[in-house]
């Protein structure tokens, strides 16, 4: 699903609460094909990119690690852009070299 223009307006907002850390991590996802990132529940990032599966823009995987007891808390999370969540990023960040 493309998403309409209310969708585009949100994710801007999105990635515009992101860290330099975070925004130079989703920059990487389309400088690398068959890329995963990681993430923390509840962080910003984490938002943007639930936001993107719920628009089809990217899909959330199994992130495969056994975390000590003392992280648990952490709850991590994984995530891939689909190949329309390439598309919609490039356009989200205009000032990147494509």
């Amino acid at each position: 699903m493309d998403p309409n223009a209310a969708d585009t307006h949100e994710l801007l907002q999105l990635v515009q609460r992101l860290s330099p850390g975070e925004r130079s991590v989703l920059v990487a996802t389309l400088e690398t094909p068959d890329s995963q990132i990681a993430t923390v529940r509840d962080t910003p990032n984490d938002r943007l990119w639930s936001k993107m599966v719920e628009l089809g823009l990217a899909q959330e995987m199994t992130l495969g690690i056994d975390l000590p007891p003392a992280l648990q808390h952490v709850q991590p999370r994984s995530f891939a852009l689909t190949e329309l969540g390439r598309v919609k990023v490039r356009q989200l960040l205009p000032t990147r070299a494509t």
